[in-house]
């Protein structure tokens, strides 16, 4: 068979690439066999490539659904699915990491005395070795290193006695104990705005601009100009009921800003259109290529190149 012209692509430049990551969200299935169906074809299927990645983001919703035996067994396969990769995996929590603790966010009971959210995949995925997430499940963002690029992880959060949960761009239950202002946010926006060289962000939802954007991210607009790209799941590719008449929309840029950001969602395909996953490759000369691949039909559905500034 000849090669598609992505794959022609990336044969003239892989000799160039500086870094490689391969990105992922969504997997977010509520029946086990689903989720092993899913995973099992795209860990297969990565593995068939054969690229070496310097890192995994997994931008959230690993998991959906309140039954934590269930939730268990989703856990355990993800790990025992992506571990011999032996790739540092950065996860950022979804929406769907907190599906247990919804009724007691709506009934506005937070836990008791001594009592503290368990969000599984948040926990045990941040005890895998190499594999990291936020250091608490309130924490609005947190930072690590790719090269000379500074990465900025902003998951979705909650208090840890369910108090409140930040998900979905929006604050659910009380709001007045939520500690994060307006001002954390500008905050976060002066401090990447001061972070030497290039910055990449990435978590479970959009800024402004980008599929079912986030009302709390985009407090920080404008970004300051060293952000070169951000990235994001909770969007499905494909998948109408939510994503509106811009479902399959892929790239888009943050509101009155030349920065790109890109849908990568989702690792399934019984909402979306595809068993989804992204590979971002940086060359040398700082040129960005983010290539979208299909895994249940073995093919690179798109590519895109940006330049450096």
């Amino acid at each position: 068979m000849s090669q598609s012209i992505i794959q022609q692509l990336q044969s003239n430049t892989g000799q160039r690439v500086l870094h490689r990551v391969w990105i992922m969200s969504d997997l977010q299935q509520d029946e086990f066999e689903n989720a092993r169906v899913c995973l099992t074809q795209a860990t297969e299927d990565f593995r068939s490539l054969e690229l070496e990645c310097d890192q995994i983001w997994y931008l959230g919703d690993s998991v959906q659904g309140a039954d934590r035996d269930v939730l268990q067994q989703m856990i355990s396969l993800q790990i025992e699915l992506l571990s011999p990769f032996n790739i540092p995996l950065k996860f950022a929590c979804g929406n769907h990491e907190f599906d247990p603790y919804w009724p007691q966010i709506e009934q506005g009971s937070p836990l008791g005395k001594g009592e503290t959210l368990s969000v599984l995949s948040y926990e045990q995925f941040s005890d895998v070795p190499g594999w990291r997430s936020s250091e608490k499940i309130s924490d609005l963002y947190y930072t690590d290193r790719l090269g000379a690029y500074t990465l900025f992880f902003f998951p979705d959060h909650a208090d840890e006695r369910c108090a409140w949960i930040a998900a979905g761009g929006e604050v659910h239950g009380d709001a007045s104990a939520y500690p994060h202002d307006e001002a954390a946010y500008l905050a976060v926006r002066e401090l990447i705005a001061n972070t030497p060289g290039p910055v990449i962000t990435a978590g479970h939802t959009s800024f402004s601009g980008g599929l079912r954007a986030s009302t709390l991210l985009s407090q920080m607009l404008p970004l300051p100009s060293n952000v070169r790209a951000h990235f994001y799941g909770h969007s499905h590719i494909g998948e109408a009921f939510y994503g509106g008449p811009a479902c399959f929309r892929k790239l888009s840029t943050v509101d009155t800003q030349n920065i790109p950001q890109f849908d990568v969602a989702a690792l399934e395909n019984y909402r979306a259109d595809a068993i989804r996953s992204t590979l971002l490759e940086i060359y040398e000369d700082g040129t960005f290529g983010v290539h979208f691949r299909e895994h249940c039909n073995r093919r690179w559905s798109d590519a895109y190149y940006i330049a450096p500034p």
